[in-house]
């Protein structure tokens, strides 16, 4: 398989675009550094992670999970190493994020996956899905009804949808959203041009159109969520506009970050949020 030959000047690349730096295929453990580094910085992963293992165990152990718009496999790889008799699959539209998860599967022997190179509205799992995952996705896709439907056509009967969508989002920082405006291309909200975000009941009605009965719903990213939220972009925003030869200036910035990322998710995930500005909701296939 064809190594990456990027040599990015920034961190944007990777961090917005999930271009992968050829030392990521030669040391796989950064991937599985980022995957570590992604649960114990930011809200959304202890959430999701926790809500999957879940639904894992209750399921026999030739299942099939699909997680729609896989990224960087921070949901696929671990159980992958896990539940080997399961098949699992992921989906995303980005060639590199697919070519990492086969190159990975292949040099750590996991049979059990299968990457597909599409985008959410048009795949099809080779055979129907106990779970399939979509987290972070619905909103920035430019047809969400066709993709959530196709979603549900891929669950077999009884399948869960577990959808993570963000609600009601909040700028706390205007230093965060000067930033962004200037340097666009450092942001995922910018580059994805999200100008969109869901309402509760919006969501259940399209799940509930699509076939789907609400079986859970859990509000996230409460008050301490959301700080953790505007710190952790306002982070990512700077650390991906320096040049990489700089980046080294930011260590004993983020070993002061590190722990109140750590601390505020722990906050949030342990607090039970009324509201919030993201939103996890499972939905069974009638």
């Amino acid at each position: 398989m064809n190594q990456q030959n990027n040599k990015p000047k920034n961190l944007s690349s990777y961090v917005t675009g999930h271009t992968f730096p050829t030392f990521y295929y030669r040391h796989l453990i950064m991937l599985r550094a980022i995957h570590l580094f992604n649960v114990l910085t930011i809200t959304r992963f202890w959430y999701v992670h926790w809500a999957i293992w879940k639904i894992l165990r209750q399921l026999p152990k030739d299942f099939t999970f699909v997680e729609a718009g896989c990224g960087t496999s921070d949901y696929t790889i671990p159980p992958a190493h896990i539940y080997k008799d399961a098949t699992i699959v992921g989906v995303d539209i980005a060639e590199d994020n697919i070519k990492m998860g086969k190159f990975y599967s292949l040099k750590k022997k996991l049979r059990n996956t299968v990457y597909i190179l599409k985008g959410i509205e048009e795949f099809k799992s080779h055979k129907p899905a106990d779970l399939i995952s979509c987290i972070g996705v619905l909103h920035i896709l430019p047809n969400d009804a066709e993709a959530l439907q196709n979603m549900v056509d891929n669950l077999k009967p009884g399948g869960r949808l577990l959808l993570y969508v963000p609600i009601y989002q909040l700028s706390l920082w205007k230093i965060t959203e000067r930033l962004s405006n200037r340097f666009p291309h450092a942001d995922y909200l910018q580059q994805h041009k999200v100008k969109y975000f869901y309402k509760p009941d919006e969501v259940k009605a399209k799940m509930k159109k699509a076939g789907l009965e609400i079986e859970s719903f859990k509000y996230t990213y409460g008050k301490a969520g959301q700080f953790n939220n505007q710190l952790n972009r306002l982070i990512i925003i700077v650390s991906s506009i320096m040049p990489l030869y700089l980046l080294w200036i930011l260590v004993p910035i983020w070993c002061i970050v590190q722990p109140i990322l750590f601390w505020s998710s722990v906050i949030d995930v342990c607090t039970k949020n009324k509201s919030g500005s993201g939103m996890m909701i499972v939905g069974r296939k009638i």
